[in-house]
């Protein structure tokens, strides 16, 4: 029996695309470069996986986790590849916190298309996420550089211990069942 994947014709037009620009650009046109033109790779990727999730009868969460995943840091990547506002991939420093909120997001994502039952997703949701948020408005100098500073600083201190005592709860917590 034949299962069919409706995120494969996402992908489908996506490469027929880059054969597109591929021959385009060897005819001599004037398009934008490769070194521009890459982030759009995950957007497509994204794409091809968020339409699958959507299409298909048996939905799985993980498949619009990594959709999620994708497209969004894609679109976040062409902010700096195309320099939106000005933004060059030197800003990358002060706006790196995108990324873990990116993940909760994502994972937030997962906990809705799971149908809201796994309560265990909620914990990285709120530490991964949070963490991100938390970071940006600092890593972008709008809080004060105070104690605050120190802790951005100083934040593997933080949060080492709190990786460790988290994963000695979950194997303890497995190893009750």
């Amino acid at each position: 029996m034949q299962r069919t994947q409706p995120g494969a014709i996402t992908a489908g037009l996506g490469l027929v695309s880059i054969g597109g620009w591929l021959v385009l650009r060897s005819l001599g046109m004037p398009l934008v470069g490769f070194d521009r033109l890459w982030p759009a790779i995950p957007i497509l990727i994204g794409l091809a996986l968020l339409t699958q999730f959507t299409l298909e009868v048996h939905k799985r969460g993980g498949v619009a986790f990594f959709g999620t995943m994708a497209l969004l840091s894609g679109i976040f990547l062409c902010i700096f590849s195309f320099q939106v506002g000005r933004l060059t991939w030197s800003d990358m420093a002060r706006y790196w916190p995108v990324f873990p909120a990116i993940v909760g997001f994502a994972l937030l994502v997962l906990y809705m298309a799971d149908g809201m039952e796994d309560a265990a997703l909620l914990r990285p949701i709120y530490l991964i996420g949070g963490f991100g948020i938390f970071l940006l408005p600092v890593t972008l100098g709008i809080l004060g550089r105070g104690g605050v500073g120190d802790l951005v600083r100083y934040w593997p201190i933080v949060v080492i211990p709190v990786l460790v005592i988290l994963f000695f709860r979950l194997r303890t917590g497995r190893n009750h069942e």
